[in-house]
C-alpha cells in the first residue's frame, strides 16, 4: 500500500502541471480583460439579464441569468465582472479536455499535448474573452462529451442521466447543441452503440433534456417559434454577405494551424486504434456534425464543441508512439509550434494590443471583434449633447430610437449618467420591450440610414457624428445622430414593418 506521501507526490507529478496549465489560462483572460470595452453583443446580454425571460428572440434563456448574476454581484458596467464568466468557462472546459486526455488512458503528456493544443486555439481564446452563448455552450457539450467517456470506459449507464443534463442545458443556451446531438446520434447509429437505442437510458437522456427545455419551448409556442424567423434570417444574412463561403478553411484557421497536428492525430486515432474502438463513436460524430453544419451553410466556428475530445483523443496518440528519438521529436516539434502559435494567436485573438496602434490594425483585420469593442460611451455621451441642445418644450420628452442592439444596449448602459431615456429599437427582443414606448414629440434616431429615417419623418436634421477619441473605424463610427421630427405616421402603426433581426 502506498504512503500518503507518496501519494501526494504521485498526484503532484500527475496532476499539478495540467492545474498550472487551468491558471495560466484563467490569469491570461483575468489579465487581457481590463482593457477595451463591451462588444455589442454583452450591451444586449446585460440588457437581457435585466428583462429575464423564459426566452428571447435571438437565443434561449439561460445565458441572461449569468448576466444578471454578474450584474447583481458586480454592478451594471463591470467588464471584469460580466467576462469572468466566460473566463471560468473556458479554463474549466480545458480541464474536461486534459481530463478527457486521461480517461482515453493517456498520461501526463496525453494531457499536457491536449491543453497546449486547446489553449492555442484562437477560438478557445476567443471565447474565453466575451460573454456570449457560444462560451457556455461550447462548455455543456464538453461536459457531455466527458461524460459518454466515462459512461464507455466505465459502462455505468447512468452516465447518460448527466448527458441528458448537458444536452438539456445545450438546449437552454444556444440552439446549435440541436446539430451537435444529430451528430451523435448519426454517430451511434453507424457504429456498434446503436445497440443503445435497445436500452432505457439514452431515451430518459433524451427526456431530461427535453424537460429542462420545456420552458423555452413554450415560451417559443407563444412568440409563434419567432426563434425560427431569428435563424432563418440571420442564415440568409450571412450567406449573402458570404460568411458561410470559407466554412472548411475557418476549421483550420480557428483552431490555429499548429493544432491540426493533435486533433488530426485525434481524429485519427479515433477512428483507427484497436485502442481507441470503444470510443470510436466520437470520431464518427465529429464528422457527422460538421457535416451537417457544412450542408446547413453555417458559419464556421459552430463546430467549434467538437474538437475538445479530438484534442484529448491527439495527446493520446502521440504519447502512444513508440519510444525513442522520432517521438521525442514529434512531440518537441508539435510543443514548440503550438507555444509559438499560441502566442501569436493570444495576440490577435485578446484584447491586448493599445487601441488605435498599428499591432491594434493588424489584429483588428483577423478579428473583427477588437474594434467593435471601442467608443460605446463616448457614442452615448455624444447623443445626450444631441438631446441637450434640443428646446426646452423637447428636451424632457425626446426617445432614443436604435437601429441595433449594440446601440440599444449602449444606451441603457450608460444613458442613466446622461439622463437620457432607455433606448426603443424594433431588433430582436428588444422590439417586444419598446411597445407602449413609441409615442415621442422628437427622436434622436441612430443606426438608420438617412433614407430610412427620412421616410419616417418630415423633418429630419443632423444632429452629431459619433466618433471614437482612439480614431478607431467600427461599424458605428461615421454613423450620424439624427433628429427626427413631424413623423408620417404614428411610430407604433409602422413598428411590426420596423422589425429587424440581427
Amino acid at each position: 500500500m502506498l504512503s500518503q506521501p507518496r501519494i501526494a507526490a504521485a498526484f503532484r507529478w500527475q496532476y499539478l502541471p495540467m492545474v498550472a496549465l487551468v491558471a495560466l489560462k484563467l490569469a491570461l483572460h483575468l489579465y487581457a480583460n481590463r482593457d477595451y470595452g463591451f462588444l455589442r453583443d454583452e450591451l444586449a446580454y446585460i440588457d437581457d439579464g435585466k428583462h429575464l425571460a423564459l426566452g428571447y428572440v435571438d437565443h434561449p434563456p439561460l445565458v441572461p441569468f449569468f448576466a444578471a448574476a454578474a450584474r447583481l454581484v458586480w454592478g451594471d458596467s463591470s467588464l471584469l465582472g460580466l467576462r469572468l464568466w466566460p473566463a471560468l468557462c473556458s479554463s474549466a472546459l480545458l480541464a474536461v479536455t486534459m481530463q478527457m486526455a486521461r480517461e482515453f488512458g493517456g498520461r501526463r503528456l496525453a494531457a499536457l499535448l491536449a491543453g497546449l493544443a486547446f489553449i492555442a486555439a484562437p477560438i478557445f481564446l476567443a471565447s474565453g474573452v466575451l460573454f456570449q452563448t457560444v462560451t457556455f455552450d461550447l462548455l455543456w457539450w464538453g461536459l457531455a462529451s466527458l461524460s459518454f467517456v466515462r459512461l464507455v470506459r466505465t459502462h455505468d449507464e447512468r452516465w447518460w442521466l448527466a448527458i441528458g443534463v448537458f444536452a438539456g442545458l445545450g438546449l437552454l443556451t444556444k440552439y446549435t447543441v440541436v446539430f451537435y446531438a444529430a451528430g451523435f446520434t448519426l454517430a451511434l447509429l453507424v457504429s456498434g452503440d446503436r445497440r443503445s437505442f435497445l436500452r432505457p437510458w439514452p431515451w430518459i437522456a433524451v427526456a431530461i433534456a427535453t424537460c429542462i427545455a420545456v420552458p423555452n419551448i413554450a415560451w417559443q409556442v407563444s412568440h409563434s417559434f419567432i426563434g425560427l424567423d431569428y435563424t432563418d434570417a440571420i442564415n440568409q444574412r450571412d450567406q449573402s454577405i458570404g460568411r458561410t463561403d470559407s466554412f472548411l478553411p475557418e476549421q483550420l484557421l480557428l483552431l490555429g494551424p499548429p493544432a491540426v497536428f493533435v486533433w488530426g492525430a485525434g481524429l485519427a486515432w479515433l477512428l483507427r486504434a484497436r485502442a481507441a474502438a470503444p470510443y470510436r463513436v466520437l470520431g464518427w460524430t465529429f464528422l457527422f456534425t460538421v457535416a451537417l453544419f457544412a450542408l446547413s451553410q453555417g458559419r464556421g466556428y459552430y463546430t467549434a464543441a467538437v474538437y475538445p475530445p479530438l484534442m484529448a483523443a491527439g495527446g493520446v496518440g502521440f504519447e502512444g508512439l513508440r519510444p525513442g528519438r522520432l517521438r521525442t521529436a514529434a512531440v518537441a516539434m508539435v510543443t514548440v509550434l503550438l507555444v509559438a502559435g499560441g502566442v501569436f494567436a493570444a495576440s490577435v485573438s485578446l484584447p491586448v494590443a493599445p487601441a488605435g496602434s498599428g499591432y491594434f490594425e493588424f489584429a483588428s483585420g483577423l478579428n473583427e471583434d477588437l474594434p467593435e469593442m471601442i467608443g460605446w460611451p463616448e457614442m452615448v455621451e455624444t447623443i445626450a449633447l444631441v438631446r441637450d441642445e434640443l428646446a426646452d418644450d423637447e428636451r424632457d420628452y425626446a426617445a432614443v430610437l436604435a437601429g441595433n442592439f449594440g446601440l440599444a444596449g449602449a444606451v441603457n448602459l450608460y444613458g442613466p449618467r446622461y439622463e437620457l431615456p432607455g433606448a426603443i429599437s424594433p431588433v430582436n427582443t428588444y422590439y417586444y420591450w419598446s411597445e407602449g414606448r413609441l409615442d415621442a414629440p422628437v427622436y434622436l434616431v441612430v443606426g438608420f440610414s438617412e433614407q430610412h429615417v427620412r421616410d419616417l419623418c418630415r423633418s429630419v436634421e443632423v444632429g452629431a457624428v459619433l466618433r471614437n477619441s482612439e480614431g478607431v473605424d467600427n461599424d458605428e463610427s461615421g454613423g450620424r445622430v439624427y433628429i427626427c421630427r413631424d413623423l408620417h405616421r404614428p411610430l407604433a402603426d409602422v413598428w411590426p414593418a420596423l422589425r429587424r433581426f440581427g
